[in-house]
């Protein structure tokens, strides 16, 4: 579990052990899972949680939004926002 009272630097270094933790374990059917991978869903997914550029970008110890924006997959993203407004008012009509 990565603890939210550390510093970005110290962030991205547990981030990284993780990611190796898991790249090591993965199952070698289907898509090969690298860090760079888990390094961009793990993007994708804060950015869906938070809608926060900036957040992601110091998550990511990126200097620049536009790098971040590279590994955000906005598409995943709308898509994610799209069905959850669906599934929202699907539960309201019930």
């Amino acid at each position: 579990m990565i603890d939210p009272e550390i510093h970005i630097p110290e962030m991205i270094t547990q981030i990284n052990h993780i990611t190796d933790d898991m790249v090591a374990g993965a199952p070698t059917a289907g898509s090969k899972i690298t860090p760079h991978k888990l390094r961009a869903t793990y993007a994708t997914d804060m950015l869906i949680a938070t809608n926060n550029l900036s957040l992601v970008q110091k998550a990511l110890n990126h200097e620049s939004p536009r790098t971040t924006t590279i590994y955000a997959d906005y598409r995943t993203i709308e898509l994610e926002k799209a069905r959850n407004t669906l599934l929202a008012k699907n539960k309201h009509k019930k």
